[in-house]
């Protein structure tokens, strides 16, 4: 009688994630001065990959006369653990396995100038708003011609000034009014959340929400749930930033 040879187990190779250790501390090394003429001591972050450890400082505008970390972590706790999953992101965005051209001090300059969601919202609309005025005003293009004075613009201003031509117009029939509104929205957004949760760690006045916070969706559900609470529908400028990121 033949004996049939079991057939044999197929396993799926799983993607092998490169172990990065990331904690914050107070480097007491640094010493600034603040206003009340006190010593105290930033926030840093301290980094482990492939097995080398660097300090870096952290974006978290934190500074504390104490050594005693436990008091930020339970002040700022919010925080911290928003600041570790970006820089996580940013380090396995970057592919540091096998890739020898990998840099974290590269990856740590991207990470601390990446614009908020609101900032990053705005340079876009501006961007958008001169290129449909300057098809219309030729005079305009002289005026908004260098990049520093793009970046100072707010959308909603230039929105209210030149909303009469037909190409902007156009940029409204295509996202809507709302979104002009966005950092007043946010501002909203955060008076209240600071108003109501005052024993509460307010992060958002520590660390802006990225765009990348709002991709993953916590920040764009938090912001969902409290104008529904507050009767204000903002279904509409939701889908006008999802627009809007996906063009750019």
């Amino acid at each position: 009688m033949e004996t049939k040879e079991a057939p044999k187990r197929k396993y799926k190779k799983h993607k092998k994630d490169i172990k990065i250790t990331l904690k914050h501390f107070i480097n007491k090394r640094v010493k600034n001065i603040n206003i009340y003429e006190k010593e105290s001591c930033p926030l840093y972050v301290q980094i482990t990959l492939k097995r080398k450890t660097t300090a870096y400082r952290s974006k978290l505008d934190i500074s504390s006369n104490s050594e005693e970390m436990y008091l930020i972590e339970q002040e700022y706790g919010m925080a911290l653990k928003r600041e570790i999953k970006n820089i996580k992101y940013f380090i396995n965005e970057f592919n540091p396995i096998g890739n020898d051209n990998f840099s974290l001090s590269s990856v740590m300059v991207l990470y601390r100038t990446q614009k908020s969601l609101v900032s990053h919202v705005n340079s876009v609309l501006v961007r958008e708003l001169t290129t449909a005025i300057n098809k219309n005003l030729s005079s305009f293009e002289g005026v908004l011609s260098s990049d520093n004075i793009l970046e100072e613009l707010d959308a909603l201003v230039l929105y209210d000034r030149f909303k009469e031509l037909e190409d902007v117009k156009s940029i409204k029939s295509e996202l809507g009014e709302q979104i002009f509104w966005l950092p007043y929205y946010y501002q909203v957004f955060c008076r209240n959340l600071q108003f109501r949760f005052y024993q509460r760690e307010f992060v958002y006045h520590i660390l802006e929400p990225t765009v990348l916070d709002y991709l993953e969706g916590g920040f764009r559900e938090e912001l969902e749930d409290f104008f529904t609470e507050s009767k204000i529908s903002v279904s509409q400028l939701l889908s006008s930033i999802d627009a809007l990121l996906e063009k750019n």
